[in-house]
């Protein structure tokens, strides 16, 4: 690669910087910056990784110019010092340069997938935040044998460096849209999430005639839980209604926190009567079966239904919601 070459180089990614800084999203980046590479290096076709920290394994997040069957096996691969060039570069956080795929020993596994894809040589890079973590690869493919020259190495450096700021900052961006929109403690929807999707589902309920069911969940006693076991056990006790909740919704359900010890769970119906087998069963997890620490925790519960002929809010429907749970309450400290 010459000079020039690298110039021009500078001048494209300049240009994908600032069009990640007037929000452009990290796919298009990525795009961006693989048709930037395989135009300044014919010869070459890229690929960028992510990595999962959870499962350790890297996942194709942009390879347009790699055959699909080559990116869909690839997927999920995982991390290790022996696993082709990328996952070996993940490992270890440095760059691999495989010369001849045929004579390194890490791509035998994968070799009937590299003659497939016409490569020969894999240079691979780990992309990493401005924090040392790994985010994963980027790599340039080639169908002879062949060692990068010293542009070709600076030029890939920068390639990962920009890579690295777009998946970083498409990161942090979910995080903090996570933070916005969950309760910290539980992982549930925080009232501000659970209200727009109320709204959101009952704008839809308006078009397919469909009604909804609001659960509001209070726990019982949850004061004398923080006095006699103290605020940490509480806790405990909101994280195990929250998973208990969770386990027992559908994709479609939603789950949220208002506040304090109040949860609520929205649940569309294909119709009323699955109101009640839902109830059913949130009394039995909630009121029967629930206990930290070998300490009984019991529930109330109340149930507001919502047809779309009704011209009822979304507050009213919480309200009816926590006036009836207030009832049910009420009932069960007549009952002990």
């Amino acid at each position: 690669m010459s000079a020039q070459l690298l110039l021009k180089a500078h001048q494209g990614l300049n240009q994908a910087l600032r069009q990640l800084a007037l929000g452009c999203g990290v796919k298009q980046t990525l795009d961006s910056l693989i048709q930037l590479a395989e135009e300044i290096t014919p010869e070459v076709r890229v690929s960028v990784l992510s990595y999962d920290s959870e499962s350790q394994t890297l996942s194709t997040l942009s390879a347009p110019s790699m055959p699909s069957e080559y990116n869909n096996a690839i997927d999920g691969v995982a991390v290790g010092p022996t696993v082709g060039s990328c996952g070996k570069a993940a490992f270890f956080k440095q760059e691999v340069f495989t010369s001849d795929i045929y004579d390194d020993p890490n791509w035998e596994a994968f070799l009937p997938l590299a003659r497939m894809a016409n490569i020969r040589a894999c240079w691979s890079l780990p992309v990493v935040s401005s924090r040392g973590n790994l985010l994963g690869t980027f790599a340039l493919y080639l169908d002879k044998p062949a060692q990068p020259s010293e542009f070709e190495q600076e030029f890939m450096t920068l390639m990962s460096s920009v890579a690295a700021v777009a998946i970083e900052k498409d990161e942090v961006e979910k995080e903090l849209y996570y933070a916005a929109t969950h309760d910290s403690l539980t992982g549930v929807a925080n009232r501000h999430q659970f209200c727009a999707r109320l709204d959101q589902l009952m704008a839809a309920s308006h078009r397919t005639g469909a009604p909804l069911a609001l659960y509001f969940i209070d726990i019982n006693n949850f004061k004398r839980f923080n006095d006699n076991f103290g605020h940490a056990f509480g806790d405990r006790v909101l994280i195990k209604v929250a998973e208990r909740l969770r386990s027992i919704s559908r994709d479609m359900d939603v789950v949220g926190r208002l506040g304090g010890d109040e949860f609520v769970l929205l649940c569309p119906l294909q119709q009323d009567t699955c109101a009640e087998a839902i109830h059913s069963r949130l009394m039995n997890e909630l009121q029967h079966q629930l206990s930290v620490e070998q300490v009984d925790v019991v529930a109330s519960i109340g149930l507001a239904l919502w047809e779309p002929a009704e011209a009822k809010s979304a507050e009213q429907l919480i309200a009816d919601a926590d006036r009836q749970m207030y009832q049910n309450k009420q009932s069960l400290k007549r009952a002990d």
